[in-house]
């Protein structure tokens, strides 16, 4: 995959993580949602949520974390 070639990405995921709060959306290659809600604290359930997108195929995530928010 080039860096402008998103034709193989099955699931698109962005995920907001601020100081106090956390949320996640995640969108399928055709436009509809799959997922948008509150994230999950800690590392079991996030893992859990990546797996299920994961399911739906080739998944691309990103983060927008200020630098001063905790990431667990």
């Amino acid at each position: 995959m080039t860096s402008n070639d998103f034709t193989s990405i099955d699931v698109f995921c962005a995920l907001d993580v601020g100081r106090a709060a956390r949320h996640g959306t995640a969108l399928l290659a055709d436009g509809r949602t799959t997922f948008d809600k509150p994230l999950p604290n800690g590392g079991p359930r996030l893992r859990e949520l990546f797996a299920r997108l994961q399911r739906r195929g080739k998944a691309l995530v990103v983060v927008d974390r200020p630098p001063s928010a905790p990431w667990r």
